[in-house]
């Protein structure tokens, strides 16, 4: 049917252009992130630049897909509303239903693409994308501590240089950090320099400094030890707050995810290695990252599906008060995602099956809408 064809190819344009905008958006803030200070200063080159901006796409569309697809849907079906077009189309004998059929067939090859995306493409690219710069780091570790800047490059480490000269770092400040990110010891001294070989890796010489070391008991830090020299071997793995199998499962396509699913699940680790407990909340951790994939690639289906009978109710064909609904409609579904992430130091929460409380509440509101509408049309 022509009118199909119209709708379908409508939804599609928007959808495409207004993704485009998001993943254009998205990735500034992920250079911001990542690698501003090291263009700044002239750390990386232009090639180097565009390689990782190339590799960041897959990794960004995952999240703007879901924005696009519900903003274009708000903007293409408002249009059509206002303009009357699905007015005449409903007094030519066309339900509601058959005319949403053409969204609907878009948003569902949408949340396939995401599918394939998040569990195959997107891990694959982003692993690529750390060793990347985990390689820049190790041939020239110098330009990832910049002056007067806190450095999270390096896992388990937070660092602060006043000053640069040369090859040496002045005014050294270092934090280590336990994998839950607490405090566990503190580092200064007056000089540092970092050197890298294929046998000792990447080891930062401390000269004229102090150390402390933290405990979980009320007695605080233990006392100062002065020394003269000392070396610290730092990793080159990019890191996050998150505990080390969060920070893991992100690199990890779907077969990978099943494999270690199984082998949490399995008898044949050694208590010794790992306790029941711990391997609890690493099944909950890798079972949460399968399910919050399926979710959010699920998720474009059921915003399309809310879009549009939300589009005829309003019957706005305003792009900017479109535009702004659905992005506040996908920000609180991101943020009730992001909920769900943090209830993962609680097992007994199973935040692996608190993920798709957003999708359910989304796809319940959608039914109550179209009921509604379906009422008044008749």
């Amino acid at each position: 049917m022509i009118y199909r064809r119209y709708i379908f190819f409508q939804t599609f344009f928007a959808c495409c252009a207004t993704t485009l905008l998001f993943v254009v958006a998205l990735l500034l803030g992920n250079l911001l992130k990542d690698i501003l200070q090291l263009i700044v200063s002239g750390s990386i080159t232009v090639g180097f630049f565009f390689k990782a901006l190339a590799m960041l796409i897959p990794t960004v569309v995952t999240y703007a897909l879901p924005l696009g697809v519900v903003t274009g849907v708000l903007i293409a079906m408002g249009k059509m509303v206002a303009s009357n077009e699905i007015f005449i189309l409903q007094v030519s004998g066309v339900s509601l239903w058959r005319i949403a059929v053409p969204v609907l067939a878009f948003a569902a090859l949408s949340s396939f693409a995401s599918l394939c995306i998040n569990f195959f493409y997107a891990p694959h690219v982003l692993y690529n994308y750390r060793q990347m710069l985990k390689n820049l780091i190790c041939r020239a570790p110098l330009n990832f501590i910049i002056p007067n800047h806190f450095v999270h490059d390096f896992a388990g480490y937070v660092i602060f240089s006043e000053d640069r000269d040369g090859d040496c770092l002045k005014g050294l400040s270092i934090w280590e950090l336990d994998s839950a990110g607490k405090l566990e010891g503190f580092l200064h001294a007056k000089i540092g320099e970092l050197s890298y070989d294929e046998e000792r890796g990447l080891r930062l010489t401390l000269s004229n400094g102090s150390m402390e070391r933290y405990c979980e008991s009320d007695r605080g830090p233990s006392p100062t030890v002065h020394f003269r020299e000392f070396s610290l071997q730092l990793p080159t793995g990019l890191s996050a707050n998150a505990a080390v199998i969060s920070k893991r499962l992100k690199h990890r396509n779907l077969f990978e995810l099943i494999d270690a699913l199984d082998h949490w699940s399995s008898t044949d680790v050694a208590p010794e290695l790992r306790s029941e407990e711990q391997r609890r909340r690493d099944r909950i951790a890798v079972n949460h990252s399968i399910q919050q994939h399926i979710a959010m690639g699920t998720s474009i289906f059921i915003l399309a599906f809310l879009s549009i009978p939300l589009a005829m109710e309003m019957r706005r064909g305003e792009t900017a008060i479109n535009g702004v609904i659905a992005i506040l409609l996908a920000l609180s579904y991101y943020f009730a995602m992001a909920i769900s992430h943090w209830m993962l130091e609680v097992p007994n929460l199973r935040a692996d099956l608190l993920v798709w409380v957003p999708n359910g509440v989304l796809f319940s509101v959608a039914i109550l809408l179209w009921t509604t509408m379906d009422r008044c049309h008749k």
